[in-house]
């Protein structure tokens, strides 16, 4: 499964969709905390956005009403916690010494507004992503279909864990002209279910046409099942049938609620993941 763009900016070509389409201005008590971010088991700084919409069936990137003056805390079952600073407006980030996540242990997110209001996010464990062992491409200069010259096809060489349900988000990101560049980046997600616990060669991950001298990176990241139907129903919602009909009819809710008031639903997802990168230069 394809999807557009990367969490977390993805969430801001998302509609918040019913299979019966109704706009709906909400009242000023009614707008909905909209959540981006995520926490990996790498050493770095990690953020989390914050903003508010107010619309059923509205683009999240309308959404441009900040979550300004939270306190915002990332913590872990092991007593370890670490409350963010906001950087700038709806921007908060953790400390220099900060939280890392660790594998093994799970991290929950808290949100405490000026309001008054109290969100939590539903602990998740972060796992490993499992190493890609070879990035690599190759060419087909007879692809009828297309009138370009020749198709680079990327592969994956690597070992799925045996014995467990294994999510993964792939993003792909592409760089030239000194710069990586965010408007061709795109992600997709799988599932081992047909490939539980096999070495895997060849594992396609991308076909695109024509194009040389550019490097392209791929970040794995583990998710959580909950994880996975997230961004499977993202996909789906983004990508609709081709009779038009959307395949979900409810709107797209991540893992953070209201601690006091479960009607008062959000949007997005606090991410927990394992990450692994390898990158490859596409010649000629």
């Amino acid at each position: 499964m394809r999807i557009s763009i990367f969490c977390i900016s993805i969430l801001s070509t998302l509609l918040f969709s019913c299979v019966d389409v109704i706009n709906l201005d909400l009242p000023e008590k009614d707008k909905r905390l909209v959540i981006e971010g995520l926490i990996t088991d790498w050493d770095t700084v990690y953020t989390i956005r914050l903003t508010k919409t107010t619309k059923y069936n509205y683009k999240i990137n309308n959404a441009t009403e900040t979550e300004n003056g939270a306190t915002v805390v990332i913590s872990d079952n092991a007593g370890k916690s670490d409350t963010l600073l906001e950087t700038q407006s709806g921007i908060y980030r953790t400390n220099p010494n900060h939280i890392r996540g660790t594998i093994g242990l799970s991290y929950k997110l808290d949100i405490y507004t000026l309001s008054g209001k109290h969100y939590i996010s539903i602990p998740e464990v972060l796992t490993e992503a499992p190493k890609i062992d070879s990035l690599y491409f190759e060419k087909d200069y007879k692809d009828k279909y297309s009138d370009y010259a020749f198709k680079n096809y990327v592969y994956l060489d690597w070992k799925d864990p045996a014995g467990i349900p294994n999510y993964y988000l792939h993003h792909m990101s592409y760089y030239w002209g000194n710069t990586w560049h965010t408007e061709n980046e795109w992600s997709s997600i799988a599932t081992d279910n047909t490939f539980d616990g096999k070495y895997l060669k060849k594992y396609l991950i991308s076909s695109e046409y024509d194009g040389y001298n550019f490097f392209i990176r791929v970040t794995r990241y583990s998710l959580s099942k909950k994880a996975f139907e997230f961004w499977d129903l993202l996909n789906q919602q983004l990508y609709p049938r081709d009779d038009g009909i959307v395949n979900s009819n409810v709107p797209l809710l991540g893992n953070v609620y209201n601690a006091d008031n479960p009607d008062d639903f959000t949007l997005g997802y606090f991410q927990v993941s394992g990450k692994t990168v390898s990158q490859v230069y596409v010649d000629r």
